[in-house]
């Protein structure tokens, strides 16, 4: 069985994750440019029984960078919730690491890590979890992204004529976006998570 399974593994052609190092989204494209949604939903979806954290590190094993920024990755990994989020800020991540790592290492690993799938993952708050998602989408998403980014509070407290003054949009727009924005996933990491 376990044979099987290490034969299946390898000839099994994988995709590797999206990220900026490895610009392969270009090669599941249909004939007219658009990406094709099921074939990156099949190359997307996590193994049957393996947890987030298992996803996330095999993810990580395709990442190419020097080697500080590969341990602070796994370490930042290790502190990532079933939800997708990152449980601890980065220096409480840092200071637990063997290895000394600077800021900007720290900085570039979370950068990477949030390139993995699902969208979404490694953020720090609901804020950038919602922001990651809508900077990976294939829709122009600028007012979406002004809205998460600028006017979290007062689409909570539902001030939708003060978000319409600052912002120079219509009521409608403001509202399409904001049904936008409700369509994204909160808890990213459930993907995988409850998928065991």
């Amino acid at each position: 069985y376990i044979f099987c399974y290490y034969l299946f593994f390898f000839l099994m052609i994988r995709r590797p994750p999206r990220s900026t190092l490895f610009p392969y989204t270009t090669l599941f494209r249909s004939e007219t440019g658009e990406r094709d949604k099921k074939l990156d939903a099949m190359q997307n979806t996590a193994a049957a029984g393996q947890s987030l954290h298992e996803n996330l590190l095999e993810q990580w094993s395709f990442i190419e960078c020097d080697d500080a920024i590969k341990e602070a990755g796994v370490a930042i990994i290790d502190y990532i919730n079933d939800a997708g989020y990152l449980s601890i800020t980065l220096d409480k991540v840092r200071d637990n690491m063997r290895r000394q790592v600077t800021d900007s290492q720290m900085d570039e690993a979370i950068a990477l890590i949030q390139t993995l799938e699902p969208t979404g993952v490694g953020a720090r708050d609901l804020g950038e979890c919602m922001l990651i998602q809508l900077q990976n989408s294939d829709e122009d998403r600028a007012l979406e992204i002004e809205l998460v980014s600028r006017y979290l509070k007062d689409i909570e407290m539902n001030r939708y004529p003060a978000i319409v003054r600052k912002t120079g949009r219509t009521l409608e727009e403001i509202k399409q976006a904001i049904k936008n924005i409700s369509r994204l996933d909160p808890r990213p990491g459930l993907q995988v998570s409850n998928g065991n």
